[in-house]
């Protein structure tokens, strides 16, 4: 019970924290006398919109963009069993366009070491955002068949 306790006093301490620094912030002055809330962007500027730091694509829009594909190995003992199957992965593919994170989502387990395997040496194409490379999550499916 003491152990809920002290998470929940963490969470309103860090609560209390931030509240306190955004209050702050709001409130501090600028060189020119206007507080940050007070600053509207002049006749006929445009709102600057911060680019999103990952986006969520399709499995078709992200095989737009794959440069390079390394296929799978089947792995022996599947084949030995007759496995058959798909492995789905969600994948965030980074700034550059390699892999920078990947979960399993299903698939049997004999299949989805080698599924892993080749698809953390696949490069896409950055993908890009008002000019800016952005980081992408999107699912592949990794189909074995003997």
């Amino acid at each position: 019970m003491s152990y809920s306790r002290n998470c929940f006093a963490v969470v309103l301490l860090c609560a209390a924290s931030i509240l306190a620094a955004l209050a702050q912030n709001q409130q501090t002055p600028s060189t020119t006398g206007e507080t940050s809330t007070d600053k509207k962007p002049a006749a006929g500027e445009a709102t600057p919109t911060p680019a999103p730091k990952k986006i969520r694509v399709s499995s078709g829009v992200s095989d737009g963009l794959l440069k390079k594909k390394v296929a799978p190995t089947y792995p022996w003992k599947a084949k030995a069993k007759g496995i058959q199957g798909d492995v789905l992965l969600q994948i965030v593919i980074a700034k550059d366009g390699r892999i920078s994170k990947m979960t399993v989502i299903s698939g049997d387990p004999l299949l989805t070491a080698a599924a892993v395997d080749a698809v953390k040496k696949w490069v896409y194409k950055p993908y890009t955002l008002d000019g800016q490379p952005v980081e992408v999550e999107t699912t592949v499916k990794i189909s074995f068949r003997m």
